[in-house]
């Protein structure tokens, strides 16, 4: 193996095989979220060269399609392993990787026999500062023969375990634990963070929805990155609401599959729902509340049930600031106008800081004047690193979004 100037691999078609995984004994040592210890290899043929999944917790995609056990591959093609890929590079004499990005997982260091204490409060060993996590959310152990364990401590959102909640669970180097929006893993003694920053992508590929017969979703393939605001656009009837039900995990797929932050959404749904809004047309404000009420009240049910009054605070506080929302705290919801009665039940959505914000029409009814204000604001909140997946009929103000699907007749056609 060559590694050049680039940080590229390159290896001879000389019938060997090479082993891609997270054990650093791997000819390629990868760390980061979803990597097995030995995740794949790949069969260096003369005449061809072939990948095979070794069985990964998570498997391996090629081209953005998974792999069914083993598959040949060319040049051009994209391998993804977790969150991380490769673009292969194919010549009569060699095969090159080149990788297009790097492990964010950070280590934790921790002597063992130990326990270690998670959650929002700055005293414990893993401080994890997020309205999702509750003050003492978890604790982690390990014994003196180096066995892991998880213990929820009744946490507002739940520890998941590769996917499924616990109450009390093993853990092995394989697993991923979710709590909040923050994921971690034990490395070769250590517990990792996976430092993806809280946010959220989504990797849509060859996604097909069928009812008597007729495709609701036609082979749809895109990629929405985490931190970005992204317009839905096309006439009634497109699939823009069969898109946003697939996104949101609450249909079943006819075909294909949905990774969230390199996991199977089908997996992990309750893993990530706590960290998914959606701002539906429909008010859910009472109109004989004051803002100020709205917000109390609120965030009793948003937000863990150990925050202190102090926190509450401080988080609406937050809120009110970004929405520009503090001449209005003592109005009455029923003197709202439309655009202030918007703004609040957008930040209704925005107190448990979720990573991805679903906008259903919430720009219909309003002038054009306040449509620009709405596209700035939802610019602002995309920039704090939130996904923001708008659906529209409009064509007003997309110059703010990073990236616009146009939809027709369940296809992407734009």
């Amino acid at each position: 193996m060559l590694i050049n100037e680039s940080g590229n691999y390159i290896f001879g078609l000389d019938g060997s095989e090479i082993v891609i995984g997270r054990d650093k004994e791997c000819d390629i040592s990868i760390s980061g979220v979803g990597v097995s210890r030995k995740h794949l290899s790949i069969r260096l043929g003369p005449d061809s060269v072939q990948l095979i999944d070794l069985k990964s917790t998570f498997g391996v995609r090629v081209n953005n399609l998974p792999v069914n056990g083993f598959c040949r591959i060319e040049d051009n093609d994209q391998i993804t392993v977790g969150v991380q890929s490769f673009k292969v590079g194919l010549t009569e004499n060699n095969l090159t990787l080149i990788p297009l990005n790097k492990s964010n997982a950070t280590g934790i260091s921790v002597s063992v026999p130990k326990e270690i204490q998670i959650g929002r409060d700055p005293q414990n060993e893993i401080y994890l500062p997020h309205p999702l996590v509750s003050r003492v959310h978890a604790t982690v152990h390990c014994d003196s023969r180096g066995h892991w364990n998880i213990t929820d401590h009744r946490s507002a959102n739940g520890t998941f375990v590769n996917g499924s909640s616990v109450s009390a669970s093993p853990v092995h180097e394989d697993d991923i634990i979710q709590v909040g929006p923050y994921r971690l893993q034990i490395k070769g003694g250590k517990l990792v963070r996976c430092d993806d920053h809280n946010r959220i992508r989504l990797d849509v590929n060859d996604v097909s929805v069928v009812k008597k017969g007729q495709y609701l979703l036609d082979h749809i393939n895109c990629n929405l990155p985490a931190g970005e605001f992204i317009a839905i656009l096309g006439p009634s009837g497109a699939g823009k609401s069969t898109f946003v039900q697939a996104l949101t995990g609450s249909l079943t797929l006819d075909s294909g599959e949905i990774l969230v932050n390199g996991l199977p959404l089908s997996r992990f749904l309750h893993a990530f729902s706590s960290s998914i809004g959606y701002l539906t047309q429909d008010s859910l404000l009472f109109n004989e509340l004051t803002v100020e009420e709205v917000f109390k009240e609120q965030c009793l049910l948003r937000l863990p049930s150990d925050s202190t009054p102090a926190e509450r605070s401080a988080r609406v506080q937050e809120v009110v600031e970004l929405l520009e929302l503090k001449d209005v705290m003592t109005t009455g919801v029923s003197r709202l106008s439309g655009g202030e009665a918007r703004r609040v039940d957008l930040g209704i959505e925005l107190l448990s800081s979720p990573g991805l914000l679903f906008l259903d029409e919430p720009l219909a009814g309003l002038d054009p004047g306040l449509v620009k204000r709405f596209m700035v604001l939802f610019r602002r909140i995309a920039d704090q690193g939130h996904t923001l997946i708008l659906i529209t009929h409009t064509l007003e103000q997309l110059e703010f979004c990073d990236r616009v699907l146009f939809f027709n007749k369940g296809k992407i056609v734009f």
